[in-house]
């Protein structure tokens, strides 16, 4: 006896066949149909499905007369719901409770086509919020527009409702918002994350980086009280600059040295430096008279404010302004007066550590570098573009990297990074990554390099020749996803429409794949074709500092369904499960209250129902339009209607809507009672008329004549010291529709060119050698332009002839300039 579990067994007693497999087994073997059409009858067909190719097929035996894949089929709606029913209204009725219709066609794919160029080059959004007509010529160089039909949009029903981010990213517009915890899965610590519920999408935010921001905005509005360096208090503008030589080990005798050793640049020559023995104050130091002299920059509190100053009567806000003072006004004292004159240059430490060569250059660092194999193996040395700048050549993913470092001042700068000097810069990356997780590793000094000399150039080349920057290298590229994406292999993303992608790695070995942090997995592959990268123009929570993103990811809240429950092993007891329509794992949130979890959980489903409705009614519409919602969403200016005379005349003129005018219908406005409301109508608005491009040409011969082979004679007709020189191209065998002399090349000298003209002249070479008159035209010398021209050709009587110019390039230099 056996039992059936839902199937059945197969007939060699092999096992079980599950209902689906069985349901996939006759659908395969195949179902008679009656197949209606609008053109022909309703014929008998067999309909299957074919699972090695993934195609629904339609056969009369034994041929196949159609297939569809399956993955076009977006819709099966049972009855007679299709225009192919209508022909066959009788015959359709016999069997209306068993007729289907199968609704398929390939995705609309114009948007991810238009999307994937530059946005410099896109206008799929208006230039300025508000406007009340068209933007300039300015305005939109180098856009382009589409034209197309677009819905209706709008707050009613009968209009398509446009979603606007920045608008519902608004607190004031959000159903609910408020903190939720997300587990981190790396950390496995349970995060604050700042939630907004909108009408159409779930937002979450890192909160610990909304309060930085904020607090960041803080700062820089109370620091607004002085000119200065952006971003940088008072008390530290002197930290760049060339005369702040910090705490000197040797103190005040290192100073007294440095000053001597450069006091051949004159009376004022000065540093300063912090004090030994006052913490906290500066002592300037100067050379004068051929003595070193110190004083002691004093400072005071005043109203909460430092001050700081060398004599009591003039009180400065920072060290720097004090020394800027004294550098244009002289410091008088009792005993002297003098005005602080050139900084002494800060001390080249890095030139006695072995990893600094001094005489070395790009092509010796990379040659230098190919024999040692460690990875993090570096070197530092002068760059040869700027005498203000050093590099670091250095290893990493078996290639060779160059970074530059730039002296600003006293500082040295990698990237967005200030160091005090290039040793401290050095030390700092031989202890943190520089490029991606590498670290200088090895120090290459002078013994190496002689040592290496004598060995055999390395075989493999791993130099790479463009400089790269190590801001450009860790900036976070951000972008959001246009579709969603599930990954079928673990060391993949998968993601849903909206989610951002923080940390985005372009430069990966598969090409088409990205590398990015989302949902708590960190560089994960993913596609390019499935994500849009978000500029820095478009979003304000990028992190300045970190380069990081402040929004974490968003929900679209169409089909989102969401319950809670305690979860007693969990850090927070009750939790919230919010699972997406899409293929994306459900979102877990903790919260502290039973009445917030209830609270969240009937706020999401009450906007996933409104979502799911909207979404419904928007497909309807764009049924009824036969307007896909992505086409729509990128006309802006050129939205294409029907004129109407009475619904401009109530509406007046809409500047973004574009008609097109037949020709009687043009004739009819031009006459002289519409002329300025036509002239008005243009001066709004866009119109369109035909016009007639050709993919195409042929030649056409004249009968008994053959086909041309032209050639152009240039001269200059003047004075008799101008005229006599005639320049001639060659001939273009069998082709008159358009011949090209790009290599020709005839240069005039014009003595007089005000009693000069410019004729050419093209003519036929026919079978005989003769030639033959096509066309010609003169210009007076005075009236040519330079620049690419087009030449109007003429009869023998200087008739035009029609469909025939030359384009010629013209340059004219004077005496002075030859």
């Amino acid at each position: 006896m056996f039992n059936l579990f839902n199937g059945i067994l197969s007939s060699s007693g092999s096992g079980y066949i599950p209902e689906m497999e069985q349901k996939i087994s006759q659908l395969e073997r195949g179902t008679l149909v009656t197949k209606y059409s609008w053109r022909k009858r309703p014929e008998r067909k067999t309909l299957a499905i074919r699972r090695e190719t993934k195609q629904l097929i339609w056969t009369r035996k034994p041929a196949i007369d159609g297939a569809v894949n399956l993955y076009e089929v977006k819709e099966i709606r049972p009855g007679t719901l299709s225009k192919d029913f209508e022909k066959w209204p009788e015959e359709s009725k016999k069997l209306e409770n068993k007729c289907f219709v199968v609704y398929y066609g390939t995705e609309f794919n114009l948007k991810t086509l238009s999307i994937s160029g530059k946005n410099d080059f896109r206008s799929f959004r208006p230039v300025e919020s508000g406007e009340t007509k068209l933007p300039s010529p300015y305005a939109l160089r180098r856009k382009i527009i589409l034209k197309h039909k677009k819905l209706p949009e709008g707050q009613d029903e009968s209009s398509f409702l446009v979603r606007n981010d920045a608008t519902d990213m608004d607190l004031r517009n959000s159903c609910k918002n408020g903190i939720m915890y997300l587990k981190d899965c790396v950390d496995k610590e349970w995060n604050p994350h700042f939630f907004v519920l909108t009408q159409s999408k779930l937002f979450y935010f890192d909160s610990y980086k909304l309060n930085q921001e904020s607090e960041k905005s803080e700062e820089e509005e109370d620091s607004g009280s002085f000119q200065g360096p952006k971003n940088v208090p008072n008390e530290e503008l002197h930290f760049s600059e060339k005369w702040f030589h910090g705490r000197l080990p040797g103190g005040r005798e290192e100073a007294e040295q440095l000053l001597r050793a450069y006091s051949h640049l004159g009376d004022g020559t000065f540093l300063v430096r912090a004090s030994v023995t006052f913490v906290g104050e500066y002592c300037l130091s100067f050379w004068r008279n051929g003595q070193v002299n110190h004083c002691r920059i004093r400072s005071k509190q005043d109203k909460q404010i430092k001050k700081y100053y060398l004599i009591e009567a003039k009180f400065f806000d920072s060290l720097y302004s004090l020394i800027t003072h004294y550098r244009t006004t002289p410091l008088v004292t009792a005993d002297f007066s003098i005005t602080l004159q050139e900084p002494v240059p800060q001390p080249n430490l890095h030139e006695n550590e072995e990893w600094y060569h001094k005489n070395t250059g790009k092509n010796q660092a990379e040659e230098i570098l190919k024999r040692n194999k460690t990875e993090g193996a570096f070197l530092v040395r002068p760059s040869e573009n700027d005498t203000n700048c050093y590099t670091i050549s250095f290893r990493a993913d078996k290639k060779i990297k160059h970074c530059r470092i730039k002296l600003e001042g006293r500082l040295y700068t990698i990237g967005n990074v200030e160091f005090e000097s290039l040793v401290s810069l050095i030390n700092y990356y031989q202890n943190h990554p520089l490029y991606r997780k590498v670290k200088l590793s090895e120090a290459i000094n002078e013994d190496m390099v002689r040592r290496m000399t004598t060995e055999q150039d390395d075989v493999l080349s791993y130099t790479t020749p463009s400089y790269m920057d190590p801001s450009s290298i860790n900036s976070s590229v951000t972008c959001i996803a246009i579709y969603d994406y599930r990954a079928k292999q673990n060391d993949f993303l998968s993601f849903c429409k909206h989610a951002i992608i923080t940390n985005v790695n372009k430069n990966t070995d598969c090409p088409g794949w990205w590398k990015g942090d989302y949902g708590g997995l960190r560089q994960r592959y993913f596609p390019q074709d499935c994500v849009r990268e978000i500029e820095r123009s478009e979003t304000h929570e990028i992190d300045e500092a970190s380069g990081e993103s402040a929004l974490q990811g968003s929900l679209d809240m169409n089909g989102v369904f969401a319950n809670y429950g305690k979860q007693p092993g969990h850090a927070f007891e009750w939790i919230v499960r919010i699972s997406p329509s899409t293929a994306c794992p459900p979102l877990e949130c903790g919260v502290q209250t039973e009445e917030l979890a209830q609270e969240w959980c009937g706020a999401i489903l009450t906007v996933s129902q409104v979502a799911s409705r909207i979404e419904t009614q928007h497909r309807e519409m764009e049924r009824a339009f036969k307007i896909a919602k992505e086409m729509s969403n990128l006309i802006i200016y050129c939205q294409s209607t029907t004129f109407n005379m009475e619904r401009v005349k109530q509406q007046m003129f809409v500047f973004y809507e574009m008609s097109s005018f037949p020709e009687n219908k043009a004739e009819k406005l031009i006459c002289q009672q519409m002329r300025k409301f036509f002239l008005k109508y243009h001066q709004h608005q866009f119109s369109r008329t035909e016009i007639i491009f050709c993919n195409n040409f042929v030649h056409f011969c004249r009968l008994k004549k053959g086909t041309a082979s032209p050639f152009v004679e240039i001269e200059v007709i003047g004075a008799v010291y101008d005229s006599g020189i005639k320049l001639v191209t060659k001939n273009i065998v069998d082709n008159g529709l358009n011949p090209k002399w790009n290599e020709e090349i005839c240069e005039f000298t014009v003595t007089n060119p005000d009693f000069a003209l410019l004729r050419f002249l093209v003519q036929d070479v026919d079978v005989f050698g003769e030639p033959n008159f096509i066309g010609q035209a003169s210009y007076p010398v005075t009236c040519l332009r330079t620049g690419y021209r087009s030449v109007w050709l003429k009869n023998a009587y200087s008739e035009d002839l029609e469909l025939s110019s030359l384009l010629i390039h013209i340059s004219i230099k004077t005496a002075s300039t030859i």
